[in-house]
């Protein structure tokens, strides 16, 4: 089996900061096999013969925090589930920067899909939600984001959110 593991909200500024050789020790140590990350923040596939989910995630986060001392959220998300997360990418050609267009996993499926703020109230920001998935864009930039914090506090799951281009690249590792 092969899987993508997320970590959430590594190595941003100063906090939080996981060397990839270390969390490529950790996924080792657990039995996960052929292990290959996409940048500094916390992107890996990895094939392996366990079951994937939340204990999987669980497990992954303890040997995080023994390796590193750090704490984060972890999402380990099967290959058919990330191809098909990552291709449902909606907003068609209005949203023509991948830097600006997000996908945020969820660690369990949202049982009903909550309903996204206003359009008015966000504009303009687009939102979608799906049982496994919220996407976004942001055409001025995330950072300028109109999606107020409590929807995403409403959620009542863990989020992690990779923009389109990375997404892409966790793809191609995928298919290496």
């Amino acid at each position: 089996m092969r899987s993508v593991v997320l970590l959430r909200g590594i190595n941003v500024g100063r906090a939080k900061q996981v060397p990839m050789a270390d969390l490529v020790s950790a996924l080792e140590g657990l039995g996960y096999r052929h292990v290959r990350t996409h940048l500094r923040s916390g992107n890996a596939v990895v094939d392996h013969d366990r079951p994937s989910g939340i204990g999987a995630a669980v497990a992954i986060e303890d040997a995080v925090r023994q390796a590193t001392g750090v704490t984060a959220d972890v999402h380990v998300v099967d290959e058919g589930d990330f191809r098909r997360i990552a291709a449902g990418m909606p907003f068609g050609p209005v949203a023509d920067d991948p830097s600006r267009l997000l996908v945020s996993f969820v660690d369990r499926p949202l049982d009903p899909s909550p309903e996204p703020p206003p359009a008015a109230s966000i504009a303009p920001d687009l939102l979608a939600v799906t049982r496994d998935a919220v996407y976004s864009w942001h055409p001025d930039g995330v950072s300028a984001s109109r999606v107020p914090p409590a929807f995403w506090r409403g959620l009542g799951v863990s989020v992690t959110a990779r923009n389109a281009r990375t997404a892409a690249a966790i793809v191609a590792l995928l298919d290496a």
